[in-house]
């Protein structure tokens, strides 16, 4: 029997309740990875199998900790049989098994970012936009949320990126299938596709997954809500669990109405709220409930802590952004100094462009540091180049694949010759491979191209040819790595001379290697522990070499919300988004003043502000009072859940710091306080200055002065 003993009313109501859909209202602290968890051994207590739980999540750490705390209450082999994953991972499951029944091969291959742009770029030029007035990254980020909504808000169809996608869209979805190719999207948009197309599909898959589960329900896009619908079908045996207080992607298309509304979508439902949290101190729950009780689309709850009493909530005005940064890092090196651990102390970040300041700083004072959310090692050059002779041995028609191949190392084939490829490619409707054999009928190749096309792809076809003879519970490592070496990969590596570098280099090739080891053996021990009617699923899954090209595409997923995987020692500097579902002792948040912290973008025009850098020129400085700002949308109201994101991370202190003034164009320009400080309670926050700061009483005076000049300009008197 799986032990309910620990859990409180609320988890154990949300644990046990059976009797059709559940909406679970998980505060920040309040244990619902833990009800997930135990949601799911307990249906295995009462008899379910394994397989019929679908577990949804927004992150692959998400899934992993998930899996970890089920394999604890029920044991690893029934864990491993329930289906936990992200969207995009149980999408790509769902494509892999069916997605021919649109007419779409199942052995697509997943855009990464690079070969994304260069698509768009492409499609681009053909259409003569001009990338100057329409940047590509934002194109990109257009179409994508074109995809999760269904439309484009006013907003970004009025800008130049905007009106771009909506151009290119329909091209953008055929140049894909001609690659055989999805992007990030698709993997959510086609499985509804897919089942509205083959009815039997459907019914199978929702006859599988009688019990589904979705973590972070707040984040849903209007696509996945779609997807959630289509697998539960009629049924609507879901449980979502999620926290409308927290929603901070609606800049990415999540959809917090999903969360305020779950009972228009799932009739009947039934909600539990969790309301005890185990991480904060009362000071800084309490600042954290007074803050978002002013946000007014929201579900009305206030969460309660048995914890102790704690330090006050510090809020500390500077003078300017230099004296804001001295007085963050000087803290925390002085402390680091008297014996505490750099890790204990995190600096959350509206933007991006606000932690070169502190890294700086800390280099200064010898302070250890990890800037979260930085590059990746799916992102290192070697990992992509393994991965494209990975998907030449599987036998994937991957244009942007044999591009790679083709240049690491370099076979004297430039990128013209390389486009009249693609051209003849497109144009009579090949794969890669096939055209590339018959490099000889395309119109306007020089001989030498021809010739360096055709000896590589006869060296593929020659590998795909042994792989396809292998068994499907075969380790293909070897093969890939004879395929590197006879294809003059691995000695590449040591090209520049440098010993370091290529040691590097070899060390990253290896890890991939060894992952694709611990895929086959995973699939070797799945086929010979389950019966042969489930031994067809484990292979629906893919090969060792299909799950290793998915998995390393899907580490990409989203804006990397695993972040904090990194175990190096040091002050973890990362964006408010970026922190959300971690927690650490002592919390600094920088930069609370209107304008930055809720961002200018959100009180102007009540648009959700991304966590990206400012644009050139951003306006920076405070824009009116808060007693005069017009009556808040949607933009701020999701700042103000930002905040309460920030606020929450932080178990023991939490500092918040303002600059009274920022330089702008060369200018010291006057700077507001946050709204959101003047929503905190008195009783918990605790007003300071630093050494040379302005006092209280001398910043309230400056305000006082800067909004009657405002209302001077304004022509109020």
């Amino acid at each position: 029997m799986v032990d309910l003993s620990q859990l409180n009313p609320e988890q154990r109501a949300a644990v046990t309740h059976r009797d059709g859909p559940l909406l679970v209202l998980a505060g920040a602290g309040t244990g619902k990875t833990r009800v997930i968890a135990h949601r799911i051994a307990s249906l295995v207590d009462e008899g379910e199998p394994p397989e019929h739980i679908l577990a949804l999540t927004f992150t692959q750490k998400a899934a992993g900790e998930m899996r970890e705390r089920v394999a604890q209450l029920i044991g690893k082999r029934s864990a491993r049989r329930a289906v936990m994953g992200t969207f995009h991972a149980f999408g790509v499951r769902l494509l892999r098994a069916d997605v021919h029944r649109l007419g779409i091969t199942d052995a697509f291959s997943i855009l990464d970012e690079g070969d994304q742009r260069a698509q768009v770029r492409r499609l681009m030029r053909e259409a003569r936009i001009d990338e100057r007035r329409a940047p590509v990254p934002d194109v990109i980020a257009a179409i994508s949320l074109f995809k999760n909504q269904g439309a484009l808000p006013p907003s970004t169809v009025a800008t130049e990126a905007g009106r771009a996608a909506l151009e290119l869209l329909p091209a953008y979805n055929r140049h894909l299938r001609l690659l055989g190719a999805m992007d990030f999207d698709d993997l959510i948009l086609l499985p509804p596709d897919m089942m509205d197309a083959a009815p039997d599909v459907a019914a199978r898959i929702q006859r599988q997954f009688r019990h589904v589960l979705v973590d972070e329900f707040q984040d849903t896009s209007a696509a996945q809500m779609r997807f959630l619908v289509a697998v539960t079908g009629k049924s609507r045996t879901v449980c979502a669990v999620g926290d409308d207080d927290q929603a901070i992607y609606g800049w990415r298309g999540a959809v917090v109405k999903h969360i305020l509304e779950f009972e228009s979508w799932f009739p009947g439902a039934h909600v539990v709220a969790l309301t005890e949290n185990y991480r904060c101190t009362p000071a800084i729950l309490e600042t954290a409930n007074r803050v978002i009780a002013h946000n007014r689309g929201r579900r009305p709850k206030t969460l309660r802590t048995p914890n102790p009493p704690g330090l006050p909530v510090r809020v500390i005005a500077c003078n300017d952004e230099e004296h804001e940064v001295k007085a963050v890092t000087v803290t925390i090196a002085q402390r680091v100094r008297g014996g505490e651990k750099p890790e204990r102390f995190a600096i959350l970040l509206r933007t991006g462009t606000q932690s070169r300041p502190f890294e700086a700083a800390l280099r200064l004072e010898g302070i250890p540091y990890v800037l979260v959310g930085g590059p990746d090692i799916a992102d290192r050059k070697e990992v992509k180049d393994v991965l494209a002779y990975a998907a030449m041995l599987a036998g994937r028609d991957d244009e942007s694949a044999f591009r790679r191949v083709m240049a690491s190392p370099s076979r004297g084939v430039g990128p013209g010759s390389l486009e009249k490829l693609s051209d003849h490619v497109r144009a009579h409707e090949l794969g890669i491979i096939d055209a590339a054999l018959d490099a000889g009928a395309v119109r306007g190749l020089q001989k030498r191209a021809v010739v360096a096309i055709q000896e590589l792809a006869q060296k593929l076809h020659k590998f795909r040819e042994l792989q396809r003879a292998a068994s499907e519970r075969d380790d293909p490592t070897d093969r890939l790595r004879l395929m590197l070496e006879e294809l003059g990969y691995l000695a590449s590596l040591d090209d520049d001379g440098d010993l370091a570098r290529s040691a590097r280099r070899r060390q990253t090739v290896e890890i991939v290697l060894n992952a694709l080891t611990r895929l086959a053996t995973r699939v070797h021990e799945s086929l010979e522990t389950t019966s042969e009617a489930d031994s067809r699923k484990v292979l629906d899954e893919g090969s060792a070499l299909d799950q290793l090209m998915d998995r390393m595409a899907l580490d990409r997923e989203g804006d990397r919300r695993d972040d904090d995987t990194d175990d190096r020692a040091g002050v973890r500097i990362m964006t408010l988004h970026a922190a959300k579902g971690l927690e650490f002792p002592v919390v600094f948040l920088p930069g609370w003043e209107d304008g930055l912290m809720p961002h200018r973008r959100s009180i102007e025009d009540g648009s959700h502000a991304a966590p990206g850098p400012l644009e050139e020129g951003e306006g920076e400085e405070g824009r009116a009072a808060p007693e005069h700002v017009p009556a808040e949308g949607n933009g701020v109201e999701e700042e103000r859940r930002l905040a309460y994101v920030g606020i929450t991370r932080a178990r023991e202190e939490l500092v918040i710091t303002r600059a009274v003034a920022r330089r702008k164009y060369g200018k010291m320009v006057g700077r507001l306080p946050s709204r959101f400080i003047a929503e905190m309670p008195p009783g918990v926050v605790q007003e300071d200055q630093t050494d040379g700061a302005l006092t209280p009483d001398e910043q309230r005076a400056q305000a006082a002065d800067m909004f009657r000049r405002l209302r001077e300009q304004m022509g109020g008197g």
